[in-house]
C-alpha cells in the first residue's frame, strides 16, 4: 500500500519500505536506486556495502542529505497493527 509523503513524514510507520531515486525527466522513467527500511523518528536502515542507520530529519547529526532529496516513496508491506 502507497503511503503519503508528508512534510513531517508523519504518515509512515516503522517497517515501511522507503525507495530513493531519480524522478522521470526528460523523458527518462523514474529509477529507484536504493530501499530502506524505516525505524520510527525519521530514522532508517539501509545498505551499500555496509549498514547503516541514517535520518532524513535536516537538523539531525546523522542526516542524509542526499537520501532527503531523492526519497521518492513509501510503501506499507506488513500488515496493520
Amino acid at each position: 500500500m502507497a503511503v503519503p509523503l508528508d512534510g513531517d513524514l508523519s504518515q509512515i510507520k516503522k517497517g515501511d519500505l522507503l525507495f530513493f531515486g531519480h524522478r522521470a525527466r526528460r523523458g527518462k522513467p523514474e529509477r529507484v536506486v536504493r530501499v530502506g527500511i524505516y525505524l520510527g523518528n525519521k530514522l532508517f536502515i539501509h545498505s551499500s556495502e555496509r549498514v547503516r542507520i541514517s535520518s532524513l530529519d535536516p537538523n539531525s547529526p546523522i542526516r542524509d542529505e542526499n537520501r532527503i532529496q531523492t526519497l521518492l516513496r513509501a510503501r506499507r508491506v506488513l500488515p496493520g497493527e
